[in-house]
């Protein structure tokens, strides 16, 4: 078992703060003080503290709650998912069971860039754990890791990245280690320490080659052509971003490799062939994100300098 003494920060409040905070705006957002609500029943549903009945009369008021705000939403489903799964411990389930519906609404928070409640959740979940390293844990840390990093918490979210990196080792679990490890080489990017960064992510892109991990290889040559196309070169980044491109299973993957494709080829002048890339990145990418409206954002600016280079005025 690992010290757990520097993974998470020790004493986090178990207050819910910044659900209380959206609950206090002027107009207060509708599920806010509804999620506080909830959050404090997996507290009492995790601590034990509470009997069948006063658990459940707890649980009661919160669907009640829920019921009673706004109409149906993704975030509801999400509130009223932790409220089932938490009645289910009044019966002598492990407060374990928990860790899915938090994680999965800690990820939709994210997802919409509400970090300080997402790192609020996660926290939550944190406390479920039992003591022992578990797949479970793992996906906390890893989690949090991300979070932190989008709110640009450099130092705290390579702590969580390396916490996780060593726990995913000790239960064995080979692709969540290289996550972890994916994740630190993002953040040496971050703050501009490219030298590491690059290091850290060939050995990464090479030990991932040989465990035939092709989602790990794909992103660690995705983030490589960003470290070479921040160290002004062009040529690499084209080799590694066109690699990640042909092997890269999923769709953020292949749009963030076409993105990093099209600056490099714009960078070597050739426009015509950057901007067939943007064009691909609008073409195939969907949702309503905010990580996809940004990329959309950004490849119509890469677009509009390449119009302006070429002097087209009707593009």
């Amino acid at each position: 078992m690992l010290d757990r003494s520097t993974e998470m920060p020790t004493g986090a409040s178990s207050l819910h703060e910044a659900f209380l905070e959206r609950a206090s705006a002027h107009p207060p957002e509708p599920y806010a003080l509804s999620a506080f609500l909830v959050l404090r029943l997996a507290d009492s549903a995790v601590r034990g503290i509470l009997s069948p009945s006063a658990l459940e009369y707890q649980a009661a008021a919160c669907h009640e709650q829920l019921a009673e705000t706004g109409g149906a939403s993704v975030e509801r489903n999400h509130l009223y998912e932790i409220v089932r799964i938490a009645r289910a411990t009044r019966d002598g389930e492990t407060p374990r069971i928990l860790f899915a519906p938090l994680l999965a609404y800690a990820f939709w928070l994210e997802d919409e860039l509400r970090l300080p409640e997402a790192l609020d959740v996660l926290d939550t979940a944190w406390r479920i754990s039992d003591g022992r390293d578990g797949d479970e844990e793992v996906r906390v840390l890893l989690q949090r890791g991300r979070t932190l990093r989008k709110a640009s918490r450099y130092d705290e979210a390579r702590a969580s990245y390396a916490a996780a990196t060593a726990m995913a080792e000790a239960v064995k679990d080979r692709h969540s280690s290289f996550v972890a490890r994916v994740g630190t080489g993002i953040v040496l990017t971050k703050v501009g320490r490219l030298r590491e960064s690059e290091a850290l992510l060939l050995v990464l892109r090479d030990e991932a080659a040989i465990a035939a991990d092709r989602v790990i290889e794909a992103h660690a040559c995705q983030n490589l052509a960003l470290v070479k196309l921040m160290m002004g070169e062009p040529t690499e980044t084209v080799q590694h971003a066109f690699h990640a491109l042909q092997i890269a299973p999923d769709e953020a993957t292949r749009l963030g490799s076409l993105v990093n494709l099209g600056v490099a080829l714009k960078e070597l002048g050739r426009l015509t062939a950057a901007a067939d890339a943007f064009h691909l990145v609008l073409r195939e990418g969907r949702g309503d994100s905010e990580d996809a409206l940004e990329r959309r954002g950004n490849t119509l600016n890469e677009l509009l300098e390449i119009s302006a280079r070429l002097d087209d005025r009707l593009a």
